[in-house]
């Protein structure tokens, strides 16, 4: 699911806390699942959508929630917050490249002003634009694979990945979530190349395709995991009996070589 949430900078210090915390621990007003994405808009007189986040825990009480006390511009706004449960919310590494005003919301059918948490639903246009909006620096590459067949020298095929896959949302979450250390081997690509290999991973999605149905919905705390270029091409290999192996599998592989 996909949000929009407004934010108040004369209540709270938001660029503070990010960079002090890493993720911010919300007063829970909707009904948001871990993985979902939450862009923040900062009303007046900032009026631009600053953040795009994703939800990593759902239903955390006071006693758990981050103190960030030092971030509230009034002490006692602070205080209301004791008896609440808690979102968290990490910020995605994404940036706006341009300024989305609420005349650009506005313009892709947002109604009226934002005083809530607002569900972007089935409006594909204002989806793809917030998507395209920000920038991502984890592209999508996958490993190419050869397979059966006959096909003219140079030809390069590819693995096949499901859509979840390659999902930049989906992706995103994943990665905020676990990390970009490689769930199979431990590789870490920043480790070994530097700033070359920043945040660079792949990400794999556990449950087979054909064991799917119609009306899911993807979570990237349990679905999707960080894998090398490596192990995704062998998670994507099938066995002698036409299955494939799975993460246990390819764990037990790996530890025993």
């Amino acid at each position: 699911m996909i949000w929009i949430l407004p934010a108040n900078e004369s209540c709270y210090d938001h660029f503070g806390s990010f960079k002090k915390n890493g993720m911010v621990d919300w007063a829970q007003q909707a009904r948001y699942k871990i993985g979902d994405i939450v862009y923040l808009y900062l009303t007046a007189p900032a009026s631009i959508v600053a953040f795009k986040l994703v939800v990593a825990q759902v239903n955390i009480p006071f006693e758990k929630a981050i103190n960030d006390s030092e971030f509230w511009r009034k002490p006692a706004l602070f205080e209301k917050r004791k008896k609440a449960y808690f979102t968290r919310l990490v910020p995605l590494p994404e940036k706006p490249k341009t300024k989305i005003s609420m005349a650009i919301l506005h313009e892709f059918g947002v109604k009226g002003q934002i005083q809530r948490a607002r569900r972007i639903g089935n409006n594909k246009k204002l989806l793809i634009f917030l998507d395209e909006a920000f920038d991502s620096n984890l592209p999508i590459d996958y490993p190419d694979e050869a397979i059966q067949g006959s096909y003219p020298e140079g030809a390069v095929i590819k693995v096949f990945v499901n859509k979840y896959e390659r999902n930049p949302d989906a992706r995103s979450a994943c990665i905020a979530l676990k990390g970009c250390r490689c769930s199979i081997c431990g590789f870490d690509f920043e480790k070994v190349y530097g700033q070359l290999g920043s945040r660079f991973i792949h990400v794999h999605h556990i449950v087979p395709l054909n064991q799917i149905g119609k009306g899911y919905e993807v979570d990237p705390s349990k679905d999707l995991i960080p894998v090398c270029p490596n192990c995704h091409a062998m998670l994507h290999r099938k066995k002698a009996d036409g299955t494939y192996p799975t993460v246990d599998e390819l764990k037990s592989l790996f530890r025993a070589k």
